[in-house]
């Protein structure tokens, strides 16, 4: 059991922040704005239009053909590059991968041609952002890294600081702990000076995750505590503070300090609205707090707790957490001797990490087979 219990701490959120933070990617406001008028017939108006999701993808898309042949025609190139980076992004915000993949690289190459980094520096941002999607991570450290250093060229600190915190959360991805680590101290020495609160508290969030990971458990404590203090100068903090408890909850439950654990994701739980706001952290922190509970021999309500935390995330599409949920009730179901559920449920965990590209939870279900099928060893 010391392999299995060495497993379960690791429920950090390397996805969730770099979405929930969304002060560290292109900001992309929705507008709401009416349909096409003659009256706003302008290529920005377009652009702004095709960005309202209470319109159809398809009039959306239809909007943004239509800005884009008209900007052919635009003889002024400097215009005609930054129009193109804002078409991209907005096609790589509707999830359209041939449009945004022509439209970026058609962008890049004017804004190269007429020598404008910083529409440069934004398309490489792009490209980092979708090549980090379609986890290419290879790819998106090199842009990141692209941008980082046209925007350093520009004396962008704070974009510079962002690309930095950018590639310290990819090379976190890629389990380059050391090197995450050095990137995001980098990081805090820009946005320190800047007062960039929101940003610090990211950096020192994700120094706790690396600590963990590296199972510097009294480390990881005073970061999360440092995250703790930026987050409590924001004025909108959204769940920032619901995303910490959990991490230090988790890493007393990666030390095996269930009892103390527990009160951390019961008070991430409490939180008003948290199910509707942030149902992936919800889910979560269910199934933290189910196996914790399970694992001080608490049993009361366990089942309850990974029966709904599976249930949002499969509304969610969450994969990389029903596939960690599923191996928990693996893990259950041996404790209790019940070796055919425990099976069941890590098939389901080996197939969705298989679906998630999600090597390291392949590879722990793998291990658990060696418990529950040792004639298959």
């Amino acid at each position: 059991m010391s392999t299995i219990k060495a497993i379960y701490g690791r429920f950090f959120i390397w996805t969730f922040m770099y979405l929930c933070f969304c002060a560290c990617k292109r900001q992309d406001p929705n507008q709401n704005k009416p349909p096409l008028s003659q009256e706003h017939d302008s290529i920005t108006e377009w652009i702004d239009q095709a960005k309202n999701s209470s319109l159809s993808l398809e009039q959306r898309k239809q909007i943004l053909e239509r800005t884009y042949s008209k900007i052919k025609w635009n003889r002024n190139d400097t215009a005609k590059s930054k129009y193109l980076s804002q078409i991209s992004l907005t096609y790589l915000r509707m999830d359209d991968s041939l449009a945004f993949r022509l439209t970026n690289k058609e962008a890049l190459k004017l804004a190269i041609k007429i020598n404008d980094s910083v529409t440069q520096a934004e398309t490489h941002w792009d490209l980092a952002d979708f090549f980090r999607d379609k986890v290419v991570l290879d790819s998106a450290f090199y842009h990141f890294g692209v941008a980082q250093k046209m925007y350093s060229d520009l004396r962008e600190d704070l974009m510079s600081a962002r690309m930095l915190y950018n590639m310290a959360i990819v090379q976190g991805d890629v389990k380059d702990y050391t090197g995450s680590e050095i990137l995001t101290v980098r990081a805090i020495e820009i946005f320190k000076p800047l007062e960039e609160d929101e940003h610090l508290y990211s950096c020192y969030n994700h120094l706790g995750n690396i600590s963990v990971e590296l199972k510097e458990y009294d480390r990881a404590l005073d970061y999360f505590e440092t995250a703790l203090d930026y987050q409590k100068k924001l004025e909108t903090a959204d769940n920032l503070e619901q995303v910490t408890q959990n991490n230090i909850g988790i890493v007393y439950q990666e030390q095996g300090e269930h009892k103390k654990a527990i009160p951390y994701f019961v008070d991430v739980l409490s939180h008003e609205d948290l199910e509707q706001t942030e149902p992936s952290l919800y889910g979560k922190a269910l199934s933290n707090l189910a196996y914790s509970k399970f694992k001080v021999n608490d049993s009361l309500g366990v089942l309850a707790l990974f029966n709904k935390s599976i249930t949002i995330q499969e509304q969610i599409g969450d994969i990389q957490g029903i596939s960690r949920t599923y191996y928990n009730l693996a893990d259950y179901y041996l404790k209790n001797k019940d070796t055919s559920l425990a099976l069941l449920n890590a098939r389901k965990s080996k197939a969705y990490a298989i679906e998630a590209n999600n090597n390291k939870r392949l590879l722990q279900t793998l291990r658990l087979f060696t418990h529950l099928d040792p004639k298959n060893t």
